[in-house]
Parts: structure tokens; sequence; C-alpha cells
């Protein structure tokens, strides 16, 4: 028999009477415990209508956040998909594809993440690159039998390549210690060899630019650390500064023996550049007649300027020819008409502007080419400067045949073996005619660059 308390009295009584024998209180324990389990029994069911509710709600919310993007989203995935497709197959060469891929894919959002359809592709290329590089270097390593100088270069291009690497990737190179141990050692012999370049040099001379510039070079090329460790580098620095001394001197002495510039002269000033060249930038002021040396390089550029254009100016009766033509200069003249070569009786002629003259280049063209030429090619690109500042490249070609003179134009042409004269007409102001200004042709003949000075 179970015992409850009276609510009423608190005595304790059975729980099947049916009041309170103290108290006389009802007794509705069991109505109350039916009604106590009714409710937890709804209790609970409410509690589980309202849990699976919510948990339907947070799976459609995540699976409409997770499965729609938008514009902008849509655009990133896109071209993050288009980059790691470009990576293609895996080489020494697609670090830059992978980086760029990398990048691209790490700016998206989560979401963005989960739609990129190849994002497994990229992580599986990263994978291989690092494997491949790091095989790579290993093997590098492992080709260096013996440490010698003709690995000096080798060896370095490894340390640039390792030092590119991030720290995963060294951490996949398992012999970069023995790669140290070969570093120490190259750095032995190398410091062995430059002392022994220092010492090679001997007495200093104005001979010993090459030995210096080798040792010089060399000591250069080592390791900061290494450099300390030559122990006759002082003895360099001061063959250095000797030479420098040398030089200097040599420089000032040949500046002052060139005297008059003549084209003679061009192998001695060439070397005195050259010497000049090999002073140091501190030093280059200590040759104090410097300006002597330029102003002959400038002297000496006229005269050869000067010559080149002698040997270019053409003078009554030169003749220029190549493969299809023979021209002889006949004649250069001011004038107001160009005339045929025949001018008796009637004839035919051109008359220039009254506020102009012609300037008139007389040629005697011959075709000596087995097929038909074109007459406005065998003189081109024409141009007259007068008084040196003023330029006139606008020229007309006349042919003269017997007292007749006609325009050539681009379908005239010459037979084989025939000559004929033409004039080569530049109009110039009319002012020509009575001035002294200069007036100088320059003109291209049978291919070859030619002057004219007429005055």
């Amino acid at each position: 028999m179970s015992m409850i308390v009276c609510p009423k009295c608190g005595n304790k009584i059975s729980s099947h009477a049916e009041s309170c024998p103290f108290c006389g209180e009802v007794n509705n324990h069991e109505e109350n415990l039916v009604q106590k389990q009714k409710f937890s029994l709804k209790s609970k069911k409410s509690r589980f209508v309202i849990l699976t509710s919510a948990i339907l709600i947070i799976v459609l919310s995540v699976s409409l956040y997770f499965g729609i993007l938008n514009r902008t989203e849509k655009s990133l995935v896109n071209e993050a998909v288009r980059l790691i497709d470009v990576i293609g197959e895996i080489d020494l060469n697609s670090e830059d594809s992978i980086i760029r891929a990398e990048e691209q894919y790490n700016k998206l959002n989560l979401k963005s993440k989960l739609h990129t359809k190849n994002k497994n592709t990229l992580k599986k290329a990263r994978k291989d690159y690092d494997k491949l590089i790091s095989k790579n270097l290993i093997e590098q390593i492992n080709s260096i039998q013996k440490v010698t100088i003709d690995e000096k270069s080798k060896i370095e291009s490894i340390k640039k390549q390792y030092e590119n690497l991030n720290a995963k990737q060294k951490s996949m190179i398992k012999n970069y210690s023995s790669f140290l141990k070969m570093e120490d050692e190259l750095s032995s012999i190398c410091i062995k060899r430059c002392e022994e370049l220092i010492d090679n040099i001997g007495e200093v001379s104005i001979e010993s630019n090459d030995s210096i510039d080798e040792a010089q070079e060399f000591f250069n090329s080592l390791k900061e650390d290494d450099q300390g460790k030559v122990s006759n580098a002082d003895s360099l620095k001061t063959a250095v500064e000797n030479y420098q001394k040398i030089i200097i001197d040599e420089c000032i002495n040949k500046i002052d023996s060139i005297g008059s510039v003549t084209l003679d002269k061009e192998s001695l000033i060439t070397s005195i550049r050259t010497l000049y060249s090999r002073v140091s930038d501190e030093n280059k002021s200590k040759v104090f007649n410097y300006n002597i040396l330029v102003n002959s390089e400038t002297e000496l550029s006229k005269l050869k300027k000067d010559e080149e254009d002698r040997k270019k100016t053409l003078s009554i009766g030169d003749e220029i020819t190549n493969n299809n033509w023979s021209i002889v200069f006949k004649n250069a003249k001011l004038t107001t008409r160009i005339l045929p070569n025949n001018t008796s009786g009637y004839y035919f002629y051109f008359q220039c502007d009254d506020d102009e003259v012609f300037l008139d280049l007389t040629f005697d063209v011959k075709n000596i080419s087995t097929g038909d030429n074109h007459l406005e090619k065998a003189i081109q690109n024409v141009q007259v400067n007068y008084k040196e500042d003023y330029s006139y490249s606008n020229f007309i070609i006349y042919v003269s045949r017997d007292n007749r003179v006609e325009r050539v134009y681009s379908w005239d042409g010459i037979e084989p073996l025939k000559t004929d004269t033409i004039h080569i007409a530049v109009a110039l102001p009319r002012e020509a005619m009575t001035s002294d200004g200069s007036i100088k042709a320059t003109l291209k003949i049978a291919d070859q660059d030619k002057i004219i000075k007429v005055r």
C-alpha cells in the first residue's frame, strides 16, 4: 500500500483512501496523477513539434543560402573555375597559374567555394606542384658529385631557388643539409682562388688592367662573409689604387700629346677615350685636361663628316654606276627655264613662276641592264638646302630629247643601252639667283648617297 501526504493537514494517508481520516479532506490523488500524466504527454508532443519545426526551418534556410548565388558571387566563381582550368598539366612553370587561381579562390565566401566545381583540382595542382618542384631541387643537389669553381653558378642557382620556396616546400627538401655543406666547401675553394688571382697581379703597370679586373670581379662575386676571409684583400685594394694613379697620369700625358686634330690622330684619340673609361668615377675629375679630349673628339667628328661628304660630293663629269645605271653628272645651275639639248630653231622648254628660280641638276642617264627601267628610279630622294636653314624636297624630273623637254612620269621608261639627258628641277625662291647664300643638294643616284655643292 503506497502512502501520500494529505495536502490539507499534512498527515500520511493511504493513496487509495477516499478521504483523509484526520481532517476529512477528499483524496484526489489518482485523478491528479492521471491529469499530470496527460499534461506531461501533451507537453512532450508540443516540444517535439516545435523542435522538428525549428530543425526544418534551419535546414531550409541553409539550403536556400547555399543553393543560390547572386550575380557578383557567380562572376567570382566563374573566374575561379576558369583560372583553375587554365592551370592544365603541372610542370615547373605552373606556379604562376596556380597562384592566380588560389588568389581568386581565396576571395570567395564559403557559399561560393562550395559552388566551385573544380576546387579539388586546385588542391591537387598545388600538391602535385610542391612535389614536383621539391623533387627537381633534390635532383639538382644530388647531381653535384664534386664541388669545384665550375659548379659555382649551379650552387648559387640552387640557393636562389630554395630561397624562393615557401615554408612547406622548403621542408620537403630532405637533402638541404648536404647542400649547406657543399656551400661551405665552395666558399673555401672560392676564397683560395680569389687569393691566387690577387697574387697573380704582381707589380702594377699600365698593362695590369685585365689581371686587376679579373681579381676584382671575382672578389665582388663572393658573399660578403667570404670577402672578409680573403687574406690578401688589402693587396687588391692597393693594386686598384696604384693602377688608378698610373692611368690618370697616362690620360693627362696622352691628351697633352694630341695637339692639332687631324684624321690621322683618330686612333690616338680613340685610345685615350678607352683609357679614360678605365678611370673610376671618383677619380675622373683628376684628369684636369679632359675638356681637351672632348673638344678633340668633336673636331675629329667634324673632320670625318667633312671627309665623308667630300667622298660623296660630285664634280662635273663624275660617273656613278650600279647594275642598272651609268649616270654622268653634267651640270648644276640656277635658271628660270629648263631647256632641251637642241635650242636651234623652234624648241620646247619649261618656265618657272615669277617668284621662283629652278636649281637645274643635269645628268646623262644610261640604262645598262638587259630590260627596260623606269627613269624616275635613276635619281631619287632629292633635297636642297638653301642658306643651310631652308630645305626643299619637292622636285620634278624632265627628260630632254632633241628640241623638246618633257616631264617624266612614273610610267616613263628607258630601253636597254639607251642614254637620256634628264634634268632634276627644284624650285627655290627667286632671291637665290642674286644672293650669295649656300646651296647644297643631297640625293640618291644609282642607289648611292651623293652631294652636289652648287655654291
